[in-house]
């Protein structure tokens, strides 16, 4: 089986999800943001401070060249990995792509918990919602989209993704 990657928007549930699939696949599981903030030994929120969103996006898009070379791996991904059609190009050839698509009130309900660590979070609601709106083409390039509400455990989700590519 090829790796299984779990994108969308920040807040969307992605690690929690991906440690949840692991657990019950046994499937390795790599998270491209750990990988980033232990090669660099700084925190997201501060390679986006200190060293702007493009060198952070040019990392992201290293790690994740190296997570693809896993086999079978659940590969959490960052909610801004979609941006680039190279790192879109990767997923693809490497594995299976599950997006995560919570209606933006879930997000927005969320918000307050993301913001300490999702430097992006930071803005205003407004800009926020514009930016999800504008990726979410983006996130539906992928092999299958879960719709994710409140009401679903990181267990149920992961239980369909299992689901979907019969694992």
């Amino acid at each position: 089986m090829n790796n299984i990657y779990i994108t969308g928007f920040m807040s969307s549930g992605k690690t929690v999800v991906s440690s949840e699939l692991s657990r019950i696949t046994g499937k390795k599981l790599i998270d491209t943001d750990d990988m980033i903030e232990k090669t660099l030994n700084m925190i997201i929120k501060d390679i986006f401070f200190e060293k702007g969103e493009e060198y952070f996006r040019k990392v992201e898009s290293e790690m994740l060249l190296r997570a693809s070379e896993s086999e079978g791996a659940i590969i959490s991904t960052g909610g801004g990995i979609v941006l680039s059609e190279y790192n879109r190009s990767i997923m693809h050839k490497s594995g299976v792509i599950a997006a995560l698509l919570p209606d933006f009130s879930v997000i927005e309900e969320r918000l307050e918990l993301a913001r300490a660590t999702r430097p992006l979070l930071m803005e205003d609601i407004s800009l926020i919602r514009k930016r999800f709106e504008d990726r979410l083409p983006l996130y539906k390039d992928c092999d299958f989209e879960i719709p994710v509400d409140n009401s679903m455990t990181p267990e149920d989700i992961a239980r369909e993704i299992i689901k979907r590519i019969d694992v």
